[in-house]
């Protein structure tokens, strides 16, 4: 027969094992499940861009691309998009003008065209009142 010591560490021990376990799973769900979910809705939607890749999403490739662009001389034209952004004008030459980029496991939208825009203020932000 077990003593009440055993049962004791016996009952932590699974307590410990689940604890561990959910926030396992809310760790896995977070950063892995729910971004591939979201990049599987917004294609479903018609949307193009990048692929996830875990946990960064795009974020080294858009540090990487501002640095280079910082290192070359500015041009000597109105079109400081390339300089400013340049991993948001590569996202909208190579995906069109609504898509959306990563910014670590979080989808960004970019949405160029007016009407869309309109649109997605619109229906999907909350109003104030005014006095």
């Amino acid at each position: 027969m077990m003593s009440t010591k055993e049962d004791i560490l016996q009952t932590l021990v699974v307590i410990v094992g689940v604890v561990l376990v959910s926030w396992a799973w809310k760790t896995i769900s977070k950063i892995w499940l729910k971004p591939k979910m979201m990049e599987k809705y917004l294609r479903e939607q018609g949307l193009k861009g990048p692929n996830y890749k875990f946990l960064y999403g795009d974020t080294k490739e858009i540090g990487r691309l501002n640095k280079e662009a910082r290192l070359k001389p500015m041009e000597n034209s109105h079109q400081i998009v390339r300089r400013v952004f340049p991993y948001y004008h590569q996202v909208v030459q190579q995906y069109g003008k609504m898509s959306y980029f990563w910014f670590g496991p979080m989808p960004m939208l970019i949405a160029i065209n007016g009407r869309s825009t309109e649109r997605l203020l619109t229906l999907h932000f909350i109003k104030t009142s005014s006095r």
